[in-house]
């Protein structure tokens, strides 16, 4: 096997503007940042599997004979320096993840800052702060297909049929998303163990109901050990509402007067919700226990 040169996980750095790193910027070296935590994942898993191959001693076996010779049957020097770059690579993995850490809390500092409006006379907080955050969301680009039973989704409030609109930075149409794939590209980048991840989803009310309502689940955060810790306050918060009107069916009674008409029908209402999701290791698979498919599958 051709040796794999050590990659360098150097970042070019460039001189910053007065204003600070726009979000755009962040997101570019984030993309650098993943994209050299994937090249160093394949060495590793290149070199592991010349390790690992036919009589070959793996990543700690003997490299001696039962004297206590070098092994004859196998390259030495070939094994030793493919443990010794897997070492080097795993040094660097560990570097590139903290890197990816940072930028990822530097980058939902800059996403999560609202542009104000002003509050006119007469229109109450709740409406005014429900407009500021309708600035932060665009249509919704996925839809939950499924939430595992004991998932941190489930635990954050995440429901079946939810339509996402924000997930982290990820908003449709804002920034470099400006498509459904640009979104599911992204995701990946928001998605980092133990960090709450803001998202924001529409939910259609029970019919016949016209009061926002929320999950008892409680707002989540990490406790000691990485554990999960519920509060009383909850974690759904309504953002805004939007009244979604089916079709009123009619019927005429025989015993009304001519004329007469009886009318019956019912109110569905749309609400988009506050989630807090932070992703961790639970009993299932993955980090968040759901699955979440484009608006336009």
């Amino acid at each position: 096997m051709a040796p794999i040169e050590q990659l360098s996980v150097e970042m070019e750095v460039e001189p910053e503007a007065e204003q600070g790193p726009t979000e755009e910027r962040m997101r570019t070296e984030l993309q650098k940042l993943m994209r050299e935590k994937d090249r160093l994942e394949n060495n590793i898993s290149a070199l592991t599997d010349f390790l690992s191959g036919g009589n070959m001693p793996g990543l700690s076996g003997n490299i001696l004979d039962e004297d206590g010779f070098p092994r004859s049957d196998i390259d030495l020097y070939q094994v030793r320096d493919a443990r010794n770059k897997i070492a080097c690579y795993q040094n660097d993995h560990k570097a590139i993840m903290k890197k990816i850490e940072e930028g990822l809390c530097n980058l939902h500092k800059v996403s999560r800052v609202s542009v104000p409006i002003e509050k006119k006379k007469g229109v109450s907080g709740h409406v005014d702060r429900a407009k500021r955050l309708k600035l932060d969301v665009g249509p919704p680009f996925a839809v939950v297909n499924s939430v595992a039973s004991g998932s941190p989704a489930e635990t954050a409030g995440l429901r079946e049929g939810d339509l996402l609109k924000k997930f982290g930075a990820v908003v449709l149409g804002m920034g470099t998303t400006k498509t459904v794939a640009d979104c599911f590209r992204e995701i990946r980048t928001q998605v980092v163990e133990n960090q709450a991840v803001e998202i924001v989803v529409e939910r259609k009310g029970d019919e016949g109901s016209c009061s926002a309502t929320s999950s008892s689940a409680g707002i989540v955060s990490n406790g000691a050990g990485g554990g999960m810790i519920a509060s009383s306050l909850s974690v759904a918060t309504p953002v805004a509402t939007a009244p979604l009107t089916t079709p009123a069916t009619s019927t005429t009674t025989t015993t009304s007067p001519p004329g007469s008409v009886s009318t019956s029908g019912q109110l569905q209402r749309a609400e988009e919700i506050q989630l807090e999701l932070i992703p961790q290791k639970w009993n299932g698979m993955g980090l968040l226990g759901c699955h979440i498919k484009p608006m336009d599958a």
